[in-house]
């Protein structure tokens, strides 16, 4: 049965016919298994090479969706300090304060440019003192001091000083009386009279910013004569200051001094029985100490009683007349 081709459960059979052809068979067979594997070793080369290749891309791909932020650098920038400023001074400006009639104000005091002025209103005070015994309500001694007080409407601080120096003056004399008697409280003043300081004042100059007070003080010891004691002082309201006679006229001291003594020696030797023996001598020594006051256009010298002349002889004084001799004085106009 030759050319027929078997079929057996799963496998071909082909039926050889020569020995030549099943050589030939078996070359093929040889072949054809070296193809395969030559195509399956493509075949795991190309997947080989294909999985590289996308695991490659696959790199690169997230390179490409990822994109890292470049890291910025930030220099620190350098601040520039600010110069200290300089603030400027805050200037001040003067005050002016208008000028009233004849005054100019200056620093809250008051200088007087037109010493030129009507008379100062007086106001009086009083202050009194009284000691009395230590077993009894009798009264021993008692002092009383009536004084003035400028008035001061516009508040001149010269004459708030002037006003302050009267007042301490008074307070002065108040406090000596009360030092002299003292004693009284334990002294035997069974009989006598009441001892006392009576002080009252007259003012005897006041115009031109000058003023002048005159106290007289009458002191009473007990018995029936009482000794009189003048005290005086001149104040110069546009400066707020007490002034001695030399202030006013143009001489030295000694000069002034001179004057005085020259003066009441030819008073003393009008009447020399009024007068103590040294009376001369007197006046020469105590000159210095001569009180002085300005009235009606004099310029008042005095010494108190017992100085010059016993106490019946009074209070010596005299007068030298400004008017007749103004260029002795500093400011006549103001004194007259």
């Amino acid at each position: 049965m030759e050319g027929m081709t078997c079929r057996l459960k799963g496998r071909a059979y082909l039926p050889s016919s020569t020995s030549s052809n099943r050589k030939g068979m078996n070359d093929m067979k040889k072949n054809t298994k070296s193809l395969k594997k030559i195509i399956g070793m493509m075949l795991v080369l190309a997947l080989t090479v294909s999985i590289t290749a996308c695991s490659g891309k696959k790199d690169t791909n997230q390179e490409a969706l990822v994109t890292p932020t470049p890291e910025v650098t930030v220099e620190p920038t350098a601040t520039p300090i600010p110069e200290p400023t300089q603030e400027p001074t805050p200037t001040v400006e003067p005050t002016v304060t208008p000028e009233a009639d004849g005054q100019e104000e200056t620093t809250g005091e008051v200088i007087i440019t037109n010493k030129m002025h009507e008379a100062f209103g007086i106001e009086e005070k009083q202050v009194t003192e009284t000691i009395v015994g230590k077993n009894s309500d009798t009264e021993l001694y008692h002092y009383s001091i009536r004084y003035p007080q400028i008035v001061n409407p516009e508040n001149l601080a010269t004459i708030n000083q002037v006003n302050k120096l009267i007042a301490d003056e008074v307070a002065k004399a108040g406090k000596q009386y009360m030092t002299d008697h003292a004693g009284l409280d334990k002294a035997d003043v069974s009989g006598k009279s009441p001892y006392s300081n009576t002080r009252t004042y007259e003012v005897t100059f006041n115009k031109n910013y000058i003023i002048s007070i005159v106290y007289t003080d009458v002191h009473a010891a007990g018995g029936p004569y009482s000794v009189e004691t003048r005290t005086s002082y001149t104040y110069d309201l546009s400066t707020g200051k007490k002034l001695e006679a030399v202030d006013l006229m143009k001489m030295s001291k000694q000069e002034v001094y001179d004057m005085i003594s020259e003066s009441f020696t030819t008073i003393i030797n009008e009447e020399p029985d009024r007068f103590f023996e040294n009376a001369r001598d007197i006046a020469v020594q105590e000159a210095p100490n001569a009180g002085f006051y300005l009235q009606n256009g004099c310029l008042m010298f005095y010494f108190n009683e017992d100085v010059l002349a016993p106490h019946a002889g009074g209070i010596q004084e005299f007068g030298s007349d400004i008017s007749s001799i103004p260029e002795s004085y500093k400011e006549p106009e103001r004194l007259l």
